[in-house]
């Protein structure tokens, strides 16, 4: 403690306390030093978020049982080929700093916006380089990724965590040597080129680097490379014909030699009965395959009579096994399966082998804390059992591309496979450019290329967040679903609203629901005699947030039974209108990278979608609705309960007290009421007080202060609780491209007491800023005014706070009331620009300058500070174009 301060406190215990010259005296020395405190402050701050920036990226290994869990029929092992799993021993770092490496094993992910490299060394003997093809597979990578072998650069993965085969050439390859297997991976995504975009509504969150366990595939010399093959039927579904389309590879190619010299193979397709393995047809075809030929295709046709076809209700599968012989040998040979079905979409609905078909579904994402499990079988298995056991006949994988060995699963179960483009919200100023179209539409082959070895039971999406009947949007589609028809698939599109419009190539047109009324919903859906929507419609994905669990009943919005009711209501309104089908939003609950405020990701940062919670809570209520509903089993009992009131008493109570103290503050001394009456209403004359330096009392004023901020902070945080789970507001914020911004807006919109606390420092320390701000600013002019007199112009400035807080009693309720929302805004807005007036009129009061230079200085300030930060967000993530689809969306929804 310095002399001065020392010298206060021991004449302060001497003075009688009506007495506060020396307290005075105590808050002038200090605020005259603030300025000082202030600086350091700053510097501190600058070197910490400075720190903070350059901190090295996070990396997390995830131990897996994978080994211990292999489905040798899911990697086609057998006799000829043999797998290594590369789930250990992986080197990880920095490309900057090839020293600094940490040993991992797969999966791995890391975070942070920069490139890390993976490395592993792998021993090859001479004679799998020689007589082998050795294949590098991913069964996924996130994002893009640079692939080198040995230092030479092999692929170049374009993001997407699908699964992808590389065939290694030997002339790179070391025999009876290691080798190092490098994978560069780079996790920057942006808001207009990479499939997810930067900004991410309600997405799971998925890692960057490598996502599910590498393998290197050890197959013959002349070997099969893929099987295609398309199905057609006849008119009564009595006859199947297949057919295949085979490549060949032949690793042991020489361009230089004779092409006269030939090796003559035979290919065999051989299609059994699964469960006796008894043969039902078979044929094949015998060719001639140069030595300087690499690849060879060939194609085969054969007949089945009366299949037994694929239904959810009964998955009949087949196998069917390809060989290549040579000398009455078995070079090569693998073992799919495939199902007897056809989808089929007209003016009547969806179809299944001729059928009416109704899809209900529902999302099932990973959840980030089991991506240990992301690679496990065993795991995978069980959650789409008990999705199946539920009553689901279908499966939606949305936002992401799902682990290939989830869509096996779901054929042999009987759940059809949803998958689509991890598209959401894309502004149209994105989706008219010819290059995201393109690069779209590839992204589909990729899709359809990689996932049919696994499963051929497919619906494939477009995407999800369209605005429904605009040009560009369905510009896009079109394109996007052509090349899904082109595949042979029923596709479909999700969009924000009602697809009035028929759009070429588009089978079903997806509703997307948002916790909108059940009465809203049928009001936009129309009558039963005349209604809008047709049969090749259905909802696409509908969301009811569960954020306060189990209660006394459905009457409480947003809980356990709520949802349960919901959703049974939902399931009633799809078939009371006959459309395609529905659905549900989400299976369980799931952490996504930007914690999203509608999906009420408070709770441990997890949204609060899922019907069943976690694992240990797998038979709610709504799990037990939906199960009743689909199994048309007795129904289940929802209890009804009695509404809660939102209002937190939090509210009340706060302004009750600072009421309180403004009214014993005010009745303190006639003179601070008379001070308070001329700030409120003879402004420029008080401010000219301050400028004199009339007497004014410190403590007073700095009571007031805190009265401020406190009205001020009880404003916000009641305006952040009203919009807690507001998705046009989510949207606002999401279009910065910032996920910390909507981290800590999800934390103080739904914990208003921390909220409050929070932002009652913040305020406080705004006045200081502030305050600080304009002295700097005053540098640049003749007049010269103290920093205390600075403080207090801004303090009385805005005095108008402490009249809101009568308001403020009944501000939520004004919020919450049909009609009402807008208004209020309004209002505040206004409130707010007279709040800004009045400083700007304390400022040129103060400093004695003309008030039109501190209006057009204030105004280009604004202007710069705003036009600064849009220029910025515009220029990295699009934010206008984010912006206006934001509002674009908002107004299709059904609200």
């Amino acid at each position: 403690m310095g002399f001065y301060e020392a010298h206060f406190f021991s004449n302060f215990i001497d003075t009688p306390p009506h007495n506060f010259v020396y307290l005075y005296d105590f808050f002038e020395f200090s605020l005259r030093n603030m300025a000082a405190y202030l600086r350091i402050l700053l510097i501190t701050l600058l070197i910490i978020s400075a720190s903070n920036y350059y901190a090295q990226i996070k990396i997390s290994s995830i131990k897996s049982s994978e080994s211990a869990s292999i489905d040798s029929s899911f990697f086609d092992l057998n006799s000829k080929r043999k797998l290594i799993l590369l789930n250990t021993d992986w080197k990880c770092y920095y490309e900057t700093t090839p020293q600094n490496k940490i040993t991992l094993s797969a999966p791995s992910t890391f975070s942070g916006r920069n490139s890390v490299i993976f490395e592993r060394k792998v021993f090859i003997s001479e004679y799998d380089v020689n007589e082998s093809q050795i294949v590098l597979g991913f069964l996924g990578i996130n994002y893009n990724a640079e692939i080198s072998i040995n230092g030479l650069s092999i692929h170049k993965h374009n993001g997407g965590n699908y699964p992808i085969k590389i065939a290694l050439p030997r002339d790179i390859l070391k025999a009876d040597q290691n080798n190092t297997i490098a994978v560069k991976i780079f996790s920057n995504l942006n808001s207009e080129n990479t499939f997810p975009v930067e900004q991410r509504f309600i997405f799971p969150s998925i890692g960057f680097g490598l996502l599910r366990i590498p393998y290197l595939k050890i197959v013959p010399s002349t070997h099969i490379t893929y099987s295609k093959y398309n199905t057609r039927f006849d008119n009564n579904y009595s006859k199947a014909k297949i057919d295949f389309n085979v490549g060949i590879g032949n690793s042991s190619f020489d361009k230089t030699k004779d092409e006269s010299i030939t090796n003559t193979f035979t290919v065999k397709i051989n299609l059994l009965n699964s469960s006796n393995r008894s043969l039902l047809s078979n044929t094949e075809t015998t060719f001639n395959l140069p030595s300087s030929v690499e690849d060879h295709e060939t194609l085969l046709s054969l007949e089945v009579t009366n299949p037994l076809l694929w239904t959810p209700e009964d998955p009949n599968i087949y196998d069917y096994e390809i060989s290549i012989h040579s000398n009455n040998q078995v070079v090569d040979k693998i073992k799919r399966k495939i199902a007897f079905h056809e989808f089929s979409s007209d003016s009547h609905g969806l179809k299944l082998n001729g059928k009416d078909f109704k899809i209900n579904a529902v999302t099932y994402y990973l959840n980030e804390n089991e991506l240990s499990k992301n690679n496990s079988f065993t795991e995978i298995y069980n959650k789409l059992a008990l999705i199946k056991s539920t009553g689901f006949n279908s499966v939606r994988f949305a936002k992401s591309f799902p682990h290939p060995y989830a869509l096996k699963i779901c054929r042999e179960l009987g759940l059809v496979s949803l998958v689509e483009l991890p598209l959401n919200s894309i502004p149209e100023e994105i989706l008219e450019k010819n290059e995201f179209g393109l690069n779209s539409a590839q992204l589909v082959k990729r899709i359809v290329n990689n996932y049919k070895e696994y499963s051929d039971v497919l619906i494939l999406g477009a995407g999800s967040g369209f605005l429904p009947n605009s040009n560009i949007n369905e510009s896009f589609i079109e394109k996007v679903t052509a090349e899904i028809k082109k595949a042979g698939y029923v596709s479909y599109a999700s969009f924000t609203g009602v697809q009035i419009e028929v759009i070429p190539n588009l089978d079903l047109k997806g509703i997307e629901i948002y916790s909108a009324s059940i009465a809203s919903i049928e009001r936009v859906l129309g009558t039963d005699e005349d209604p809008p929507i047709s049969p090749n419609f259905f909802f696409s994905e509908v969301n009811y947030p569960n954020y306060y669990g189990s209660s006394s009943g459905y009457m409480v919005k947003n809980s356990s039974e709520a949802q349960a009711k919901y959703f049974s209501d939902i399931i009633d309104l799809a078939r009371k209108f006959k459309i395609s089908g529905f659905v549900i939003n989400s299976f369980g609950n799931f952490i996504s990278p930007y914690k999203s405020l509608y999906a009420g990701a408070f709770k441990k940062g997890k949204s609060e979608l899922g019907i069943v919670e976690d694992s240990k809570h797998l038979r709610s209520i709504s799990l037990k609705v939906i199960e009743a509903k689909l199994k048309d089993s007795p129904k289940i009992t929802i209890p009804i309960g009695t509404s809660k009131n939102n209002n937190p008493i939090l509210f009340i109570l706060i302004a009750l007290g600072l009421s309180i103290m403004m009214a014993i503050l005010i009745n303190t001394r006639k003179k601070f009421r008379e001070d308070c009456t001329r700030a409120l209403l003879r402004p420029y004359n008080f401010f000219a007080d301050v400028r004199d330096h009339r007497i004014l009392s410190s403590v007073q004023a700095f009571l007031l202060m805190f009265i401020e901020a406190g009205a001020a902070s009880l404003l916000f945080t009641i305006v952040l609780y009203f919009l807690r789970s507001d998705i046009l507001f989510e949207k606002l914020l999401i279009s910065f491209g910032e996920p910390a911004l909507l981290d800590k807006m999800v934390f103080l919109a739904w914990n208003p007491e921390k909220s409050f606390l929070i932002l009652f420092i913040v305020i406080v320390l705004k006045f200081f800023a502030i305050s600080l701000l304009i002295k700097f600013g005053s540098l640049f002019i003749k007049t010269k005014v103290e920093y205390l007199s600075i403080l207090y112009t801004m303090i009385w400035a805005v005095l108008p706070f402490t009249l809101l807080l009568p308001i403020e009693l009944l501000l939520f309720k004004a919020l919450s009331a049909d009609g009402m929302t807008v208004y209020v805004f309004a209002a505040i807005f206004l409130f707010f620009l007279w709040l800004a007036q009045r400083i700007i009129k304390g400022i040129y009061v103060i400093f004695d300058v003309p008030a039109i230079r501190v209006y057009a200085y204030s105004l280009l300030l604004i202007i710069f500070v705003l036009g600064g930060i849009v220029f910025k967000y515009q220029l990295t993530d699009s934010f206008i174009y984010y912006i206006t689809n934001s509002f674009k969306q908002y107004s299709t929804m059904i609200l």
